[in-house]
């Protein structure tokens, strides 16, 4: 299967933000799927509660899960981590490069062994993604939970967003949807047009027509570019350049003139033919008005003028999404990464975090990092926390105060636009009984 370079370069950041480690800590386990700090049963340390309601016999029992993916390359190692009960619902013609899905199918099935797994493979555009929920639909089955470690960098950003809608058709009978916040910290702009002297070319600060990323010889960008207008007939035009040290440059250019199927999105991509300072800049072609908000994401790190916050994706940003962060597995610090919130119109995201940096057969030698990996660990907790909490007649929707109620503060006090609500848990679980109350 072919990704699109957007999707593809988010799974190589993903990869590419691994971690060696030691042989040896791979011996004492029988499962090649290790949760490491802050949960590691074994060696007494359950900081979430996981081992505590596996140790009463809550292992996803009647949970389905949904997994929507690119990537479901399966070799006998990871074969032995995932849920026995599971549907592929993909055509096996993946490269062995290709197992971001797996993985996390093995984090799921570590946390809960006996959910039903439902492997659903998503082509990388908006059609593709909206097909794989449908044929998620079509299979006239329940779906407890949806795991999605994938996502879009180019939307409007809010509740009335097409990919929203999307979510809905799940969300309003009942469905769990938990998607990844992003990896977008270090590579977002966002503001509004501003051009004092006249030129076409946006100002990025007093002067600065330019947004810059160092690039080595070969290495590859893409920028996603989009603003404020009609989706599907968007009538201001902005282009996209990317300029190289050596003076060659790429334009993305798509036509925005109030037409049907014409969006306010730019994607321009590079593989840099020199090493250094690639510059990107957005000029007005053609728009009546001057008061355009840009959402820009670029694949590589931005050196000035970043932007953290207001740099979640679009299905992050849906409020009918579960959206998580991700914080280091052993120091439980906001990864450097992460996207952060408010969404576009003020609301609170992350809804949570959950940790990264977790070992899985698929990425063998490496450790698996990014929200991409946070999002199955939250999904495992969440399928315990839905399996006790309705064998003792609680709602769903009771079961998600209590989540979201004992989630543990990170970071600055209180809730915050990198850590949420705190660290996803299962602490008001453990000792809940039939008799309690929410």
């Amino acid at each position: 299967m072919s990704l699109h370079p957007i999707q593809a370069a988010h799974i190589l950041q993903d990869q590419e933000r691994t971690d060696e480690i030691a042989s040896g800590n791979l011996a004492s386990h029988n499962s090649n799927v290790i949760l490491s700090e802050p949960t590691n049963c074994s060696a007494g340390k359950d900081l979430l509660g996981i081992c505590a309601l596996q140790a009463q016999n809550f292992t996803g029992e009647n949970i389905t899960i949904a997994i929507i993916d690119y990537q479901f390359y399966i070799d006998r190692l990871s074969e032995r981590e995932l849920s026995r009960d599971r549907i592929a619902n993909f055509e096996e013609d993946f490269s062995e490069h290709e197992r971001h899905g797996t993985a996390c199918a093995e984090i799921i099935g570590e946390i809960a062994p006996n959910a039903t797994l439902i492997m659903v493979e998503s082509e990388s555009s908006e059609e593709g993604f909206r097909d794989a929920v449908d044929e998620l639909i079509r299979l006239n089955r329940t779906i407890d939970i949806v795991s999605c470690s994938l996502d879009f960098s180019y939307s409007l950003f809010d509740q009335s967003d097409y990919f929203c809608s999307i979510i809905r058709n799940l969300t309003e009978s009942g469905t769990f949807w938990i998607n990844a916040v992003g990896d977008e910290a270090r590579g977002h702009w966002y503001g509004i047009f501003r051009d004092e002297n006249g030129n076409g070319f946006n100002e990025f600060g007093p002067g600065e027509e330019a947004l810059q990323v160092f690039l080595n010889r070969s290495e590859y960008l893409e920028v996603r570019l989009s603003w404020n207008d009609t989706w599907g007939r968007s009538a201001r035009d902005y282009d996209l350049y990317i300029f190289a040290p050596d003076g060659s440059y790429t334009i993305s250019k798509n036509p925005q003139n109030g037409y049907d199927d014409q969006r306010p999105i730019e994607n321009g991509a590079f593989f840099a033919s020199v090493r250094g300072n690639y510059s990107i800049k957005i000029k007005k072609y053609n728009a009546s008005q001057d008061n355009a908000a840009f959402q820009l994401f670029s694949s590589q790190d931005l050196l000035y003028h970043n932007m953290e916050n207001l740099s979640l994706g679009a299905l992050a940003s849906c409020p009918e999404a579960l959206t998580i962060g991700a914080v280091d597995a052993s120091t439980l610090k906001l990864e450097n990464y992460s996207s952060m919130g408010p969404t576009l119109d003020g609301r609170l995201k992350p809804d949570l975090v959950a940790p990264d940096n977790v070992t899985t057969s698929s990425y063998l030698p490496f450790t698996f990092k990014g929200s991409s990996a946070s999002v199955p660990y939250a999904v495992g907790i969440i399928a315990l926390a839905l399996e006790k909490g309705r064998k003792l007649g609680l709602s769903d929707a009771e079961i998600e105060r209590m989540i979201l109620k004992s989630a543990i503060d990170l970071g600055p006090p209180g809730a915050d636009n990198g850590y949420g609500l705190g660290l996803i848990n299962l602490h008001s679980f453990i000792k809940l009984k039939e008799e309690s109350t929410v």
